[in-house]
């Protein structure tokens, strides 16, 4: 039989173009037009909000814009974008064009063609610190010139626009109704004052009243009445204790015209009534949340006034970013700063804690300094911070990320971004939590260290140190033995000897490993107690980096949860 010659295959495929981005903050911006002329010659935008409320007229219809929502929207029709006077919207507006490269009967050209946006709509919640990563980099990275650098730049655009149409198609064909419950999640969120009902948000899925409800609770664990009732109650916590509103004022704020019936609820959820709480909370709270600094008053006096934007926070960066917010300076203990954080704090410069440099501190003119533990304020040096500017002592910022978050965003008029911030951050640890589930079920991890001192430690949980909250408190997973014997309640990391690695029941082992330790994790490491280890036999063992495993920001917490889900859930 005569072999037959193979055709050559030919592709015809859609690129990708970033053309322009630009970051709006002021409401004459929006209103001069963001991008829309140019729209007008492209194919498509990426509407990204960073900040404020706004809203987006188009085709006959009005959409709410706020902090994290993420729109991709095509040219095909005229748009107008305004933000409210109490709250100046800002975001980023990111501009691009769609090609198709069409066949050419001469090397010497290529044609294209220019093609309509393949999808549109609104980006996942939890797809917000990804999108905010890219987007900033790609900003940020516009000053650099060089083709290699274009290269780059368009390459790291076309990703990001891959994986936000991987979840359009996905939404499109049915296969994944999650994301349609998401999206009624961040909607009721977003507007908790309105009054959901479940036929409501059933329509809004696309779903009917009953599979909304089966659906809801598989994903949440709870009833969407329950789920926004705890969401309201929890808004109202916040405004009992950072604001002077009336009980009633509140009620109706967060979608009870009924003061009674608000504190029915409140009660239920809490155990106590509003002004129980209150009393409980208040002194409790400060305490917690603002340690030992002289010019702290009261909650509404001690607050700095929102719109003080530049900020020095010391192993507060990751927060800040979180927040919006770019330091002034970056925190370093010599050669060591936190990498994972480059992509925001392109240009920013470094500040050694070791010996502070307060002359730089003065340079920078910061209207506000955090500290992130309290031996920075010690011998002296919190006088000369206070010097400077109103400054900030963290006793105990690594117990509750989230209340130092909260804190943070009390401090520098970020509020609402930081309580949005920390539900977006549950629902991707809840996601995350059952992947492992199904995958791992509930076989045993632990973190192992080999430090700067050249001491092997052990870290456990669950609610103290940078790990244990994340790895036994968010993703659920299961501790060894040995952790609960040893690094278990308020002495969270103990140093052991590598023969007790014998004593160490894990199936799966996440290992840091200092600069200055790594000859001697070499030696350990060819040891009997450590090649003979079940997880290590097993190929179980994941190196992973010290500054986002030693950091206790959301941003580091959600990157341990990515390596997590890399180590555990994408094996062969």
């Amino acid at each position: 039989m005569e072999a037959q010659s193979a055709k050559p295959v030919t592709e015809k495929p859609l690129a990708f173009t970033l053309r322009q981005i630009r970051y709006i903050e002021t409401a004459s911006e929006w209103a001069d037009d963001p991008g829309t002329e140019v729209l007008r010659l492209t194919a498509g935008m990426l509407l990204f909000i960073t900040g404020g409320k706004g809203h987006l007229r188009r085709n006959g219809r009005t959409e709410r814009l706020f902090y994290g929502k993420c729109l991709l929207l095509s040219r095909n029709a005229p748009m107008e974008i305004s933000s409210d006077a109490d709250a100046p919207l800002k975001g980023y507006v990111v501009v691009f064009d769609v090609f198709r490269i069409e066949d050419s009967p001469s090397l010497e050209t290529f044609p294209v063609r220019r093609e309509a946006v393949p999808f549109e709509g609104e980006a996942l919640a939890e797809r917000f610190a990804e999108i905010e990563r890219t987007i900033v980099g790609l900003h940020e990275g516009m000053k650099e010139r060089g083709e290699l650098q274009r290269f780059n730049r368009q390459l790291l655009f076309q990703k990001l626009l891959g994986t936000l149409w991987e979840d359009a198609e996905r939404e499109r064909a049915g296969k994944d109704s999650t994301l349609a419950i998401k999206r009624t999640i961040e909607q009721m969120e977003q507007a908790c004052d309105e009054q959901w009902t479940r036929d409501r948000l059933a329509e809004l899925a696309g779903l009917s009243p009953w599979h909304y409800s089966s659906l809801f609770k598989k994903m949440t664990g709870k009833t969407p009445t329950d789920y926004l009732t705890e969401t309201r109650v929890n808004r109202a916590k916040e405004k009992l204790l950072w604001s002077d509103a009336r009980i009633e004022d509140i009620a109706q704020s967060v979608g009870y015209s009924n003061e009674f019936y608000f504190s029915s609820r409140f009660k239920q959820v809490t155990g106590v009534s509003p002004t129980e709480f209150v009393k409980q909370q208040r002194g409790r709270s400060i305490a917690r949340a603002y340690p030992f600094t002289p010019q702290l008053g009261s909650p509404a006096s001690g607050v700095p006034q929102a719109g003080r934007g530049r900020v020095i926070g010391l192993f507060f960066e990751d927060y800040l970013t979180v927040l919006g917010l770019k330091p002034v300076l970056q925190f370093a203990w010599g050669t060591y700063y936190q990498r994972y954080l480059e992509p925001f704090l392109s240009g920013v410069n470094k500040l050694n804690v070791n010996r502070i440099d307060f002359e730089a501190v003065m340079r920078a003119e910061p209207d506000l300094i955090l500290l992130g533990f309290p031996d920075w304020a010690e011998e002296g040096r919190f006088d000369r911070f206070t010097q400077i500017a109103p400054t900030y002592v963290f006793e105990r910022a690594a117990v509750d990320w989230r209340e130092t978050l909260r804190t943070v965003g009390r401090l520098t008029g970020q509020s609402a971004r930081a309580e949005a911030s920390i539900r977006r951050y549950e629902v991707l640890a809840a996601a995350a939590r059952k992947q492992l589930e199904q995958a791992i079920g509930r076989e045993k991890v632990a973190l192992l260290r080999v430090d700067r001192r050249k001491r092997l430690l052990l870290y456990g949980g669950p609610q103290t140190c940078y790990t244990g909250p994340v790895l036994y408190g968010d993703l659920g997973l299961e501790p060894p033995e040995l952790v609960r014997e040893l690094a278990w309640g308020e002495r969270s990391i103990r140093t052991i000897s590598p023969d007790m690695l014998r004593r160490l029941d894990a199936d799966h082992l996440f290992v840091v490993i200092d600069e200055e330790g790594r000859d001697q994790a070499r030696q350990w490491m060819n040891g009997e107690s450590w090649r003979t280890h079940p997880a290590v036999r097993r190929g179980q063992v994941y190196e992973v980096s010290i500054d986002v495993w030693m950091s206790f920001g959301m941003i580091a917490h959600e990157r341990k949860i990515d390596d997590v889900l890399n180590a555990l859930t994408c094996r062969a």
